[in-house]
């Protein structure tokens, strides 16, 4: 009989791809082994999760973060119900091990280890940490993160890199000049739940492409709410070449096809490396630890992205940059190669790998 190990947290796709890619190498090191994802409802885990065929079961729990001061009162109200929810699984399932995701939605598993006296470890997919990992991270038999911090003395970090989608992982073994269409291809996409600022933002911009000299065609993610309103905005418009989608199942390809990016700087940022792109990167200027600033702060210090502040965030910023980026390819072939050297490939090997050394000493 196969022995459970639990997945908790995800959300966003920042939050869960990471610990799908961590737990397809560990099923691949140890077949004796069952995973379990524990999310929310309303997270994109319960559109993917089904899908790749791994048992998923859901915890009610909100977040705090940017939230009013009522919201904040039902989260609270939820907290231990959820903890509960999670001593229960334990109980249920009697893991070898849990492994949390960061967010929100990992907080109530890795209470209930603690409770549960079961070992867990913790995958920060960020440069720095979100208020859970903040909080936990030091109770974490082993504290995984993509990059050192030296702010951070626990003595259970290990810095292996941020695990990849295993498709995405080998676009890092197509050279980069033969992944260019002939037509020079804009992808903006705002994450697994969209961004309405980049969304209405680029909308504003789409008229100054069309009556520029650029010859492009776009690729637009807007998530579920924006995605009559974008569709529409670019008809009326009048741009010849564009698609416009709710959500993207194949982000390799799109990487692929891609000259330049336009998106948030989440932890999904990373991923921009394994292909070698170069994007406009829009950070949430609120974001939890200001995660995203300091993401995007990195790559701009590897000259590997260019960086527009939401404050600054307008159509005409936005369309000088895009214009920039297609009347100096040199330079962006340059950030792309830069983009590339920032990949650490083997992530999510070694992070599984470390997780089953570990357990065989204890």
């Amino acid at each position: 009989m196969n022995r459970y190990f639990i997945i908790a947290g995800g959300k966003t796709g920042g939050h869960l791809f990471p610990g799908i890619a961590v737990t397809e190498e560990i099923l691949r090191l140890k077949q004796n082994l069952s995973p379990l994802f524990i999310g929310l409802k309303n997270g994109i885990e319960a559109k993917i999760i089904p899908k790749l065929g791994y048992e998923l079961r859901f915890v009610n729990v909100s977040g705090f973060y940017g939230k009013s001061l009522y919201q904040r009162f039902i989260s609270i109200i939820k907290l231990p119900i959820s903890i509960i929810q999670g001593i229960y699984y334990i109980l249920k399932y009697r893991p070898l091990f849990i492994i949390g995701l960061g967010g929100f939605g990992s907080f109530p598993l890795l209470v209930a280890a603690i409770i549960c006296f079961r070992p867990f470890f913790i995958l920060e997919q960020n440069i720095s940490l979100g208020i859970v990992n903040k909080l936990l991270g030091r109770f974490a038999r082993l504290f995984f993160m993509p990059r050192i911090n030296h702010n951070l003395k626990w003595g259970n970090i290990k810095s292996l890199g941020n695990p990849i989608r295993k498709e995405i992982c080998e676009l890092a073994n197509l050279a980069l000049d033969k992944r260019r269409e002939k037509e020079f291809k804009i992808f903006i996409f705002g994450g697994s739940q969209g961004a309405s600022i980049l969304n209405d933002t680029m909308l504003k911009t789409l008229y100054l492409i069309k009556n520029s000299a650029l010859k492009v065609s776009i690729v637009h993610q807007t998530g579920k709410r924006d995605f009559a309103i974008v569709k529409k905005a670019y008809q009326k418009a009048g741009i010849k070449h564009f698609t416009v989608l709710e959500f993207i199942d194949n982000m390799a390809y799109h990487y692929l096809t891609s000259s330049l990016i336009i998106c948030r700087a989440g932890s999904s940022v990373f991923e921009l490396n394994a292909a070698g792109r170069v994007a406009i990167l829009v950070p949430i200027s609120n974001s939890s630890g200001n995660h995203q600033l300091n993401n995007s702060k990195l790559f701009v210090e590897k000259k590997a992205a260019w960086e527009l502040l939401e404050i600054d965030l307008n159509f005409t910023n936005l369309f000088a940059k895009i214009n920039y980026a297609y009347h100096n390819p040199t330079t962006l072939a340059e950030m792309e190669k830069n983009s590339k050297k920032m990949f650490q490939p083997g992530s999510a090997t070694n992070i599984a790998t470390a997780c089953l050394k570990f357990l065989r000493h204890i």
